[in-house]
């Protein structure tokens, strides 16, 4: 027996599922997916088993409308998830802090620049002294003058 055939005789299964659960939304896509589902399930059927052929595309056919709708919940759960909002103010928050902080390096000189990421990077003053070629007594200038301008620069702003 074609599909066309299984189709028309069997089509009302799909309206009934679509009637029982209280589709009108996105009615036609359903169908569509529930038609489609329905020739994998024809190719699936053996006649030798104990359930008849429209007994078998109801079950069949609501379990994968069922599962259509827990992901459908699953795509909306994960869409509307407080943590997903939450996620994307801290990255609204790093974005913005990672701003304020290229602004600060603005006002740096290279030698501070250079001695703030070495600094971050963990090396200790001696390292950096040498491979800044400067004197420690210059290390800890660089690093006072880092951090009046660090206090006076986000002082204002958190003002």
């Amino acid at each position: 027996m074609s599909f066309e055939q299984i189709y028309f005789q069997f089509k009302f299964i799909i309206f009934v599922l679509l009637k029982k659960y209280h589709i009108k939304y996105n009615r036609e896509e359903y169908t569509q997916l529930l038609t489609i589902k329905m020739w994998e399930l024809t190719q699936k059927y053996s006649p030798h088993q104990s359930v008849s052929l429209q007994q078998f595309l109801y079950f069949r056919l609501n379990c994968y409308l069922i599962d259509l709708f827990r992901s459908q919940k699953q795509l909306e759960i994960t869409i509307n998830s407080p943590d997903l909002k939450e996620r994307e103010n801290i990255l609204f928050d790093q974005m913005n802090h990672q701003i304020i902080y290229q602004q600060f390096l603005q006002l740096l000189t290279t030698n501070e620049k250079n001695w703030l990421n070495l600094k971050l990077l963990g090396y200790k003053q001696f390292e950096i002294a040498s491979m800044l070629n400067c004197s420690i007594s210059t290390i800890k200038n660089y690093r006072k003058k880092v951090q009046i301008k660090y206090i006076k620069y986000y002082g204002i702003n958190q003002k």
